[in-house]
């Protein structure tokens, strides 16, 4: 009787041996930190550099850019300014009980700026401030050589002061004066100058002022504009149009408002200040429980910086504080990283055969069912070989990246 043979290998078999390899793109979703959508593919967009300035109040609470290039930080009672951006931090002015609002004007005698919180004013002029007798009204705006504010003891009553004089609050025919709104739709948060009118962003709409002219000709438009509940801080006038958050999400305004349709916002909650620079519209918040900054485009492309930031401000140049530092949000300074969950179509178990990279990630890191796998300076295709429902993606992109297609194989 002949012994049985030991075979020379034993075989093997796995689930997805004879499952057809498929590829989805990556890139087509996630979220983007550092970089933006251009041509199919991702590219550095805007990142934070660091202003080496001394003095920088930590406890920031608001921050300007004025006309002439300085910046101004109110924190705890004081208001500091850094000339053009590039000077130490001194303490300007002091002794306001509530954050102020800093307004720039252009008087006969050249441009200065008022600071108020309703019940102290501040002109600041020529490099130093002096106290002024404080305006009935907090500022908010200078529009057609008027200042107008919002009086702070009912919230819905705009005031305008006399033409060219910031000071002057004397009513009279095409002097000062005031108008009262309707309190439907709650205080007025801000006045913003729109398409040679001044909409007031209140707690539940818009109202549109119609104020060029004569004062005499000034009137309040009656528009359909109610809202959900309005972030107020976060108006700001981007690419022709008004900006702003509410309860729902993005909101646009031109004739009318509208949801603004940016994808990569969702789960982003709004938490600080919003500023508009060229076509981009920042907004400090929170993504997944970490700080960021929005970087809405025009076009609806959404990026972030990685940051907590509570105040930001924009007039040719932007600024943020975070960390105690102060930055300045720029183009070519970003910690540029793309990183997804997925599923790769389906909810079913895959073998995650390959990545392929069009470009350079200094480095990708993959992670499934608590298994982590990273590699380094990937360019090409490379083997994962992981096996799961449900994937997460993360590259660090300096240059940004043409593709990226995951290679997977469904068990059927």
């Amino acid at each position: 009787m002949n012994a049985r043979k030991t075979p020379a290998y034993i075989p093997r078999s796995t689930p997805f041996s004879r499952c057809k390899t498929q590829h989805v793109d990556l890139l087509s979703g996630g979220r983007l930190f550092g970089l933006e959508r251009l041509s199919g593919g991702v590219r550095p967009s805007f990142g934070l550099k660091k202003v080496e300035l001394l003095n920088v109040p930590a406890a920031a609470e608001k921050m300007w850019l004025s006309a002439e290039g300085d910046l101004y930080v109110y924190s705890g009672g004081a208001l500091y300014r850094s000339t053009g951006a590039r000077n130490n931090f001194i303490q300007f002015a002091t002794g306001f009980t509530t954050c102020p609002r800093l307004v720039s004007c252009e008087g006969t005698e050249g441009p200065y700026a008022i600071v108020s919180d309703g019940v102290r004013a501040v002109r600041l002029e020529d490099g130093s401030s002096q106290v002024s007798s404080c305006p009935p009204a907090i500022p908010h705006a200078f529009h057609y050589s008027r200042v107008f504010g919002v009086d702070p003891q009912d919230g819905c009553t705009v005031r305008w002061s006399q033409p060219g004089d910031a000071f002057g609050w004397e009513e009279g025919l095409n002097e000062a004066g005031y108008v009262r709104l309707n309190a439907a739709r709650g205080k007025v948060l801000a006045l913003i100058p729109y398409n040679n009118r001044l909409v007031a962003v209140r707690q539940y709409g818009l109202s549109v002022l119609r104020v060029y002219g004569e004062a005499e000709d000034f009137r309040v438009e009656v528009t359909d504009t109610d809202t959900s509940a309005i972030y107020g801080d976060t108006a700001a006038v981007c690419a022709g149009r008004l900006l702003f958050f509410t309860a729902d999400g993005l909101q646009t305004y031109g004739s009318r408002i509208e949801s603004f349709a940016a994808e990569g916002l969702e789960g982003f909650s709004p938490s600080g200040d919003a500023a508009a620079l060229g076509n981009t519209y920042f907004a400090c918040g929170t993504l997944g429980g970490e700080g960021v900054i929005a970087c809405v485009g025009a076009d609806g492309g959404v990026g972030y910086i990685a940051a907590e930031a509570a105040c930001l401000c924009a007039a040719g140049r932007a600024f943020c504080i975070s960390g105690g530092s102060l930055y300045e949000i720029v183009r070519g300074y970003a910690a540029c990283s793309w990183q997804s969950p997925s599923d790769l179509g389906s909810g079913t178990v895959k073998f995650l055969e390959s990545i392929y990279v069009d470009g350079t990630a200094e480095e990708l890191t993959v992670t499934c069912d608590g298994l982590t796998r990273t590699f380094t300076d990937v360019n090409g295709r490379i083997y994962v070989g992981m096996s799961g429902k449900n994937f997460a993606f993360r590259a660090v992109c300096p240059q940004g990246l043409d593709g990226l297609r995951a290679y997977y194989a469904e068990r059927r």
